[in-house]
């Protein structure tokens, strides 16, 4: 169907072409492109939220993608238990849990995913299945592959003649879905080529003439060249232009060179492109270690990296591009089987080959190499398994083996068979991957059978006597008991015995490892917003979800979880990005609103053009004693200066909850300073009214952020830890126990700071505990402040800078003017310090030598073991900062404060003990009056006794009453 007619059959509005190179301009609230499981899933997610629109673009000519082709299963932990209890994390004894498979995903991720990520995906996983149910398709086959703990990897019944495979089943389900959903229009046959920002959008839908050469000149290819306010990190999607490759397009020739040109203009763009890890495409070419160089791929040619190339022009970042996952077993084509008396012969590796399925091993499936011995636990993680039979495998020898390829042998019992699906294995041999050797193969033997083992060499070459030495071994393998490659779940061991093989035959492949996925991609939120190289925020109105992504997996991805992830982060982006679009028309109404209010109003003077209105912000999304409801996208664990390592085992101090606000174009309404009201659940299913104070900036659009005490350890990463301390109050265990996907009340905001924050002077704030919250989002108020100061003069130093003092000032001032801040933070042990490195960081970083700001650590224990043995250079930055804001610099012998210990190597001072009047003292610059610039204003918050001895010690020095403000 042409673009613009099918647009029309959903009543998209559809316009005339504005520029040149562009042949017809779509507009919709959503377009997705790709059309593989995630973005199926995303268009119905979207759908199903309210978008009224939904274009979903694929470049085949259907949709599916690899989608259609996987074959194991999705791996998820199915719900066990009331959707209301929030509180439980694991199985009982001996049971999965989220815990378990976040513990699966975090060990096979080799230390590269990202914990809040892999904590996302295994806390919806249940949810994801049961929506996928929800859809028609059966999954309730459940299998353990390799990696996994536990059984797990669910798929659908293998039963009857014709074969089920998952993918297919799940892909065929939802075009059903899709099909009857009257939102959605897919569009195939759709190259994009290029991503729109919001400005280019705006401009082609007002048909203001944009200049599309830049963007198309040629459009053999893709854009990649980055935009220059991308490059800053000031960007928002807009839409974006493809190339219709369909026959009556593109009229014969080159297809994205002869077809048609479209630009789409939506509100919100969600690439599920799928990964890069088809033969010879440039991304993969720029990927690849040089030791995968010449892998055979399972993959189609449509897997060429287009979403990684697509959002660079938009200044996405990517992570994790080298990590490409080789699945341990493609399919070698077996070919003919010899003539009587012939040697088998096994042909050369083809550079695309079909997957044989993680789940043949996880049925049973046994590797041999080619002197008939086992050499690896078939149900070890993939990059295991891989390594394995790349050590096994010698580089073939010519005829027999097809050449320098390396490759092993998998066989299979009936039984084996049977618990995968007959009617797949008998699809797999009609292709010439599997081949049945039956008891009647050769003359009956003394078992009463022919000699499958015999006949099996003949087949593939494999030593009979060996082979008969290795399957008799493993059918007295007992589950529980490791065996020499530590395998201890053994599939249906007893079926390979050799009398029963003899009998009831035996099945076999050729397999080599492959290029399977790709780990690596955007770089990504647990909101599925694709996030900014420049400044790692989301870029606005962009979302990615599956394959395209990176940093989830880290260095290797277990079997199953590709499905889950498409359907987890599908489901994500799809409801965020109706939330955008949602959010936009509002503003449009707004927008559309304002100048009949003016008119009434009076308007312009008589014979003037009325001044342009600058666009509305949106109402905030909390108001005072208004429950709204926010879904936990991330738990974010800290530790001292980092993350939870790969094993999950790092205890950590506090943890950072994100929830994401009803659109992503929301902010709270709250200013620095004020707290928020939360109704906490508490397992009674009851709630309790707690006030906390946000980390996330008052315009931090699409999120609020709460920074809480966790349990030591925090809510469990490995199964069996403790998932409470004695010390934490019942509302503090609450919280830590929610789980991605849970809901929470939230209202405010309330309170507020006495003094204002856009004036010079300078700001102390002492801070201890979970009351470092305040002290994090004014550091990040006022190094955003300062980065808004630094980029204006960069662009008036571009664009004509100011020609006096005077009006230099008047632009730094717009761009917002913050006091000095000395952040003064308490904790008992360095283990505390949960941003510590961020501190440090911002403190020397541009911004922060801008505000200026300055960090002090007071330890109770600990401390001598935070400072830096190499004294500071002259000049460093905790000096320049200190001198900024009126603290002379002064030596350990001259004017420190009690309990000096020194510098850390980032350039924070360190005190061992408690604030004391001394610290004070040292540490911050005499007070000034408000009239004389601003003044000096200090924030407490902390333990109630570090408060009140804080502030009469403040007092002491000067610091009036009233500019002194405390949460106790």
């Amino acid at each position: 169907m042409a673009p613009a007619e099918s647009t029309a059959a959903v009543g998209a509005t559809s316009l005339p072409p504005p520029a040149q190179g562009v042949s017809a301009v779509v507009s919709t609230p959503v377009v997705v492109v790709g059309g593989g499981l995630a973005g199926l899933t995303a268009a119905l997610a979207a759908a199903d939220a309210g978008a009224t629109r939904v274009v979903l673009l694929d470049k085949a000519r259907g949709v599916g993608g690899n989608s259609a082709k996987a074959s194991s299963g999705v791996s998820a932990v199915a719900h066990k238990r009331p959707p209301t209890d929030t509180c439980g994390e694991n199985g009982g004894d001996g049971e999965d849990g989220e815990a378990a498979f976040r513990a699966d995903l975090l060990r096979s991720g080799r230390g590269r995913s990202a914990v809040h990520l892999v904590d996302a995906l295994a806390a919806q996983s249940g949810d994801a299945l049961a929506w996928l149910e929800a859809q028609g398709v059966d999954l309730s086959d459940v299998r353990q592959l390799g990696g996994h703990s536990h059984p797990r990897t669910h798929r659908p019944p293998q039963t009857g003649t014709k074969p089920t495979p998952v993918g297919w089943t799940i892909i065929s389900a939802l075009k059903s879905r899709v099909a009857a959903t009257p939102a959605i229009e897919v569009i195939p046959h759709a190259q994009v080529v290029a991503l729109l920002c919001r400005d280019e959008a705006a401009a082609v839908a007002a048909r203001g003439g944009i200049d599309t050469a830049p963007v198309l000149a040629g459009v053999s290819d893709i854009a990649e060249t980055v935009l220059p306010a991308a490059a800053a990190g000031r960007v928002e999607a807009g839409g974006l232009v493809y190339v219709d490759t369909s026959d009556e397009a593109a009229g014969g020739g080159d297809a994205k060179a002869a077809g048609r040109r479209v630009a789409v203009v939506a509100d919100a763009v969600v690439l599920t492109t799928g990964g890069f890890c088809a033969p010879g495409n440039p991304v993969l070419a720029a990927a690849a270690p040089p030791a995968l160089a010449g892998l055979p791929s399972t993959n189609a040619p449509f897997a060429s990296g287009d979403g990684v190339r697509l959002a660079a022009r938009l200044g996405a970042g990517t992570v994790d591009m080298d990590a490409l996952q080789v699945h341990p077993t493609g399919f070698v084509p077996l070919g003919e089987a010899p003539p009587p008396g012939g040697a088998a012969v096994v042909p050369p590796v083809p550079s695309t080959v079909f997957l044989a399925p993680e789940a043949l091993r996880g049925c049973g499936g046994v590797l041999l190499n080619a002197a008939g011995e086992r050499f690896v636990n078939e149900l070890d993680a993939r990059d295991m398994v891989t390594a394995a039979i790349m050590a096994a495998a010698a580089p073939g020898d010519g005829e027999r083996d097809g050449g320098d390829q390396r490759r092993v042998f998998m066989v299979l019992s009936e039984e084996a068979v049977g618990a995968f699906g007959e009617a797949t294995a008998a699809f797999y041999a009609s292709k010439g991957l599997m081949a049945r050797i039956p008891p009647s193969s050769i003359d009956k033997g003394r078992n009463g059978g022919g000699n499958v083992l015999d006949a099996l060499s003949t087949r593939v070459g494999l030593p009979a006597e060996a082979v008969a030495v290795t399957l008799a071994t493993y059918a007295r393998a007992v589950d529980g008991v490791a065996d020499e490659t530590g395998k201890r779940v053994f599939p249906v061991a007893a079926s390979y015995g050799v009398a029963r093989v003899q009998q009831e035959g035996l099945w076999v492949a050729a397999v080599t490892p492959a290029l399977h996925y790709s780990m690596g991609g955007l770089t990504f939120s647990a909101s599925a917003e694709v996030l900014s190289a420049a400044t790692s925020k989301p870029i606005r109105r962009l979302y990615a979800a599956g394959e395209v992504t990176g940093g989830l997996f880290g260095g290797n991805r277990l079997g199953g979880c590709s499905l889950l992830d498409c359907a987890v982060f599908g489901r994500i982006a799809g409801r965020r990005a109706a939330a955008t679009a949602s959010a936009t028309a509002a503003a449009a109404r707004m927008a559309a609103q304002q100048p009949a209010a003016a008119t009434e109003n009076g308007g312009a003077a008589k014979g003037s053009s009325p001044p342009p209105s600058p666009p509305p912000s949106p109402p905030p999304a909390l108001t005072p004693n208004n429950p709204v409801t926010l879904r936990l996208s991330a738990r974010h664990f800290l530790s001292a200066s980092v993350e939870t390592d790969a094993s999950g085992a790092t205890s950590s101090a506090m943890f950072v909850l994100r929830f994401d606000l009803p659109s992503p174009l929301d902010s709270t309404g709250a200013s620095v300073g004020q707290y928020v009201a939360v109704a906490v659940p508490l397992p009674d299913g009851s709630t309790t009214r707690r006030f906390y104070s946000p980390i996330s900036r008052p315009d931090d659009a699409g999120c609020l952020e709460l920074l809480i005490k966790s349990p030591s350890p925090p809510p469990p990463l490995l199964p069996g830890e403790a998932t409470s301390a004695p010390h934490m109050g019942i509302a503090t265990v609450a919280l830590s126990s929610l789980r991605p996907g849970n809901v929470v009340a939230f209202d405010g905001p309330y309170g507020g700071l006495p003094f204002r924050l856009d004036t010079p002077g300078h700001l102390a704030a002492i801070v201890g505990g979970t009351g470092v919250s305040v002290g994090v989002q004014l550091v990040r108020h006022v190094l955003h402040a300062a980065a808004r100061r630094n980029d204006a003069a960069a662009a008036a130093a571009l664009d004509g800078a100011p020609s006096t003092a005077v009006e230099a000032a008047a632009a730094a001032a717009e761009a917002g003017i913050t006091p000095a801040v000395t952040l003064v933070w308490a904790v008992a042990t360095p283990e505390q310090l949960v941003f510590r490195g961020r501190m440090e960081a911002a403190a020397s970083s541009a911004a922060g030598r801008a505000v200026p700001l300055r960090v002090v650590f007071v330890v109770e224990e600990g401390a001598d073991g935070m400072v830096s043995t190499t004294p500071p250079e002259q000049g460093a930055a905790g000096d320049e900062a200190a001198a900024a804001v009126g603290r002379l610099t002064v030596t350990p012998s001259g004017g420190r404060g009690d309990g000096w210990r020194g510098i850390t190597p980032g350039g924070a001072t360190v005190y061992a003990g408690r604030v004391t009047p001394s610290v004070l003292a040292a540490e911050l610059p005499p007070v000034v009056p408000r009239e004389d610039g601003g003044g000096s204003h200090m924030i407490l918050c902390g333990p109630p006794p570090m408060c009140k001895g804080v502030r009469k010690a403040a007092e002491a020095m000067g610091y009036q009453p009233g500019d002194i403000f405390s949460w106790v």
